[in-house]
């Protein structure tokens, strides 16, 4: 892939072009007085391993959840005691 470098002016003119050719996963530079001042590529967004709701109606918890002794219990498989 080609090295692709836009001088100051140029950018400003046809970054409606430059912005289309980065969407296309070029790398485009940005040269001012014949010196690279700026790199301009895609923004890529992090995509979750997980779509939200994937799970909904799945998953069962139980109304004790939170109940201090369910606590315990899960504690002591943890450290290993018991009461």
């Amino acid at each position: 892939m080609a090295m692709k470098t836009y001088k100051m002016h140029d950018a400003k003119t046809n970054l409606s072009k430059i912005i289309n050719e980065v969407k296309e996963d070029e790398v485009v530079y940005i040269a001012k007085s014949n010196k690279v001042v700026a790199e301009l590529r895609a923004f890529k967004t992090k995509q979750s391993g997980f779509p939200f709701g994937l799970y909904q109606g799945k998953i069962k918890v139980s109304e004790d959840w939170d109940d201090q002794t369910v606590n315990d219990e899960v504690a002591s498989l943890f450290s290993g005691s018991s009461n």
